[in-house]
């Protein structure tokens, strides 16, 4: 598969979901929260990452730029044949049409709207690895939110 098609197969499945096209990057947000894909070409295969970086919008004055080192905090969206295989990577050299919709989809439905969901709290806490590689300022921010619970 080109690469030109991969891209078009995913950009349609972020569409049908909501994301639009913002500094030149799919997002989806709302008013607390913002997510943006990055697609990561492999130097070692022909293949892809798709990777999501979030950002918690009380923490950026100003977002003028979505760009990887804002972030504050992030994740990959995998690649499952229907078979029931899973990969990091979307391998152009063997990836389906299907596959590629099904893994955006699942991706999205288990990793990046639960955020917007059940709330950056209950998200983090949900997932404690993402949680500890979070950002400083998340890890504070999550602190704020919570220190009044028990």
């Amino acid at each position: 598969m080109e690469s030109k098609e991969f891209k078009k197969i995913v950009s349609e499945v972020l569409l049908q979901n909501g994301f639009t096209i913002k500094h030149r990057k799919y997002c989806l947000e709302d008013d607390s929260l913002i997510v943006f894909i990055n697609f990561q070409k492999s130097n070692f295969s022909n293949s892809y990452y798709i990777n999501y970086y979030f950002m918690i919008k009380s923490l950026h004055s100003k977002i003028q730029k979505l760009v990887i080192k804002d972030k504050d905090f992030e994740g990959r969206i995998h690649h499952y044949t229907l078979s029931g295989k899973t990969s990091g990577d979307f391998n152009l050299d063997e990836v389906y049409h299907e596959d590629i919709k099904y893994s955006i989809q699942k991706g999205i439905d288990k990793k990046i709207k639960p955020a917007f969901n059940e709330g950056i709290v209950n998200y983090l806490n949900s997932r404690p690895i993402v949680k500890m590689m979070s950002s400083k300022a998340t890890k504070k921010y999550l602190e704020e939110q919570t220190k009044y619970l028990d």
